[in-house]
């Protein structure tokens, strides 16, 4: 069982980004959504970024951030009440628990992607432990 953000579970979305079909998306333009979280625990690598282009998605640990890209800032507890499904984004961004940097404008085409994202790591979710010391939810 993968520890969440940790390298093991940085390869295992990798992997279940791999095996999925992608559907049919409009038009959109290439762009990389980072994930910084703020507090991690050590070995955490600090976040990751998934790629989303033509040729599919594709996910990477940390990272330089580009000018164009959409970043996702947090801290630790937030990042797994996300990853649990417990939080939505919308409630992050409101309470002020996730901020958000870069032209959100690249995600309107690219929106059947992020839900084939979301797809893929539904049962990776189920196999992944949390750093209960960072763990809002303990």
């Amino acid at each position: 069982m993968p520890r969440f953000l940790s390298p093991e579970w940085i390869a295992a979305l990798a992997t279940a980004v791999g095996a999925v079909t992608l559907p049919a998306h409009d038009t959109f333009v290439a762009f990389t959504l980072h994930q910084v979280v703020s507090d991690g625990p050590e070995g955490s690598g600090g976040g990751y970024g998934v790629t989303f282009s033509d040729a599919g998605i594709r996910v990477v640990a940390g990272g330089a951030v580009g000018t164009d890209d959409l970043v996702f800032t947090t801290d630790y507890g937030t990042a797994v009440a996300l990853n649990r499904g417990a939080l939505s984004a919308q409630e992050a961004i409101e309470s002020g628990r996730l901020e958000v940097r870069g032209p959100l404008e690249h995600v309107t085409g690219a929106r059947k992607m992020l839900v084939a994202l979301d797809d893929a790591a539904r049962d990776l979710r189920a196999d992944t432990t949390y750093d209960t010391t960072h763990d809002p939810a303990r």
